[in-house]
């Protein structure tokens, strides 16, 4: 069940990225855009390993990091050729799954994120949504006496 659960997760972050990264036909004067550099953009891709409490900079305003948490990674990923970019964060909580889905949840509510895809079992939580021109995903991960956060924030 558990191999399943992390196949599905693979393939919606896989198309994601692929939907984020193709071009938009829109109509730019109708589409809001959030802007993410204005430097020209790399021939070659970028992955920058950095501490959590650094990547998560990156993430939209008043996004609930817990503090205290145990950092175990974080990294931002920038395709070639695009100003796109993709920071992630993973640490150890020390509140419950239950409190940590309430919490990110409720943030996703008021910041205005469309929750378009949700998976909730007794042992994960995942949220995916989108506002404007990014995307927030969360993976809460119950594992042994641990809870592991992994937050991945998208602006294309």
């Amino acid at each position: 069940m558990k191999k399943y659960f992390w196949i599905i997760i693979v393939i919606i972050l896989l198309v994601v990225a692929v939907v984020f990264l193709i071009p938009s036909k829109q109509n730019p004067t109708t589409n809001s855009v959030v802007k993410t550099s204005t430097s020209t953009p790399k021939e070659t891709l970028q992955v920058t390993p950095a501490e959590t409490k650094e990547v998560v900079k990156d993430f939209p305003a008043g996004f609930p990091i817990e503090a205290g948490a145990t950092s175990d990674s974080g990294f931002t990923y920038v395709p070639a050729n695009t100003l796109s970019k993709q920071s992630s964060v993973i640490y150890t909580s020390n509140k419950t799954l239950a409190e940590n889905g309430k919490i990110f949840k409720d943030y996703m509510d008021v910041m205005g994120y469309k929750i378009i895809n949700k998976v909730e079992t007794s042992q994960n939580l995942f949220y995916y949504g989108t506002k404007d021109n990014a995307s927030l995903s969360i993976l809460i991960e119950k594992q042994d006496k641990n809870v592991k956060i992994t937050a991945t924030y998208l602006i294309n």
